[in-house]
């Protein structure tokens, strides 16, 4: 619950940079956080058999999609010449302030997303065999979970896409 809800103000904190001029977007935008608070907690008290690893997998997933999407469409624009999935950032860059605002904001939202989807998967892919009063480092086992897994693939390749990307601009 808190992490969807954590993830609504993330993506209405990213709709805030971008629409300074709008205090009517960024005032309901940010007071229904508290619906979403809401919301979240009705669902998983209705829907308790989801198991905590598809969850994880799921915010995973939403935390890759900024950093997986830019680079594809990166990709498609400077390497292939097609233009039609840059449009959306292309837009946001022609804003007022938008290259400095979008400087701003990507290593919180591409660096901080793929660490907490890498962190989340990560996480559900341990199991503690062990009772929660005794814990030892010998009661940890890795469990593979398929979906989990996927993301984490995913996570890697694009985190280290966008070092790459960095480590070979900047030399």
């Amino acid at each position: 619950m808190l992490l969807f809800s954590l993830v609504y103000f993330g993506v209405m904190s990213f709709v805030a940079v971008f629409n300074l001029n709008n205090p009517v977007l960024i005032l309901v935008g940010f007071s229904l956080t508290g619906l979403i608070t809401i919301i979240s907690n009705r669902f998983f008290a209705n829907h308790y058999y989801i198991s905590t690893s598809k969850i994880y997998g799921t915010l995973g997933l939403i935390f890759l999609f900024p950093a997986l999407y830019f680079i594809v469409a990166s990709i498609l624009r400077f390497q292939f010449g097609h233009n039609f999935l840059f449009g959306f950032v292309a837009n946001l860059l022609n804003k007022t302030n938008g290259q400095e605002n979008f400087n701003a904001i990507t290593p919180f939202l591409f660096g901080g997303g793929l660490v907490l989807a890498f962190g989340l998967n990560l996480f559900s892919q341990i199991e503690n065999t062990g009772t929660t009063k005794d814990f030892s480092f010998k009661s940890l086992r890795l469990r593979f979970k398929a979906f989990n897994l996927i993301v984490l693939i995913l996570t890697s390749f694009t985190g280290l896409a966008i070092f790459s990307y960095l480590a070979v601009e900047n030399l």
